[in-house]
């Protein structure tokens, strides 16, 4: 989470959220997949295009 956290306009909170949703539905399959976390859309996506990588 520390990771998340330093990204630019992500901080803590949507840094939890994110990790809470990957507990609770598995690995993100794409990057675009993290617009179902609450509070994530096509800003956010655009900000971590460039740190967050899918596996």
């Amino acid at each position: 989470m520390e990771e998340l956290k330093q990204v630019k306009g992500l901080g803590g909170k949507r840094s939890q959220d994110i990790i809470d949703h990957r507990e609770a539905n598995g690995k993100f399959k794409s990057v675009d997949e993290l617009k179902k976390v609450s509070g994530i859309g096509d800003k956010t996506i655009e900000k971590l295009k460039d740190y967050v990588t899918v596996d």
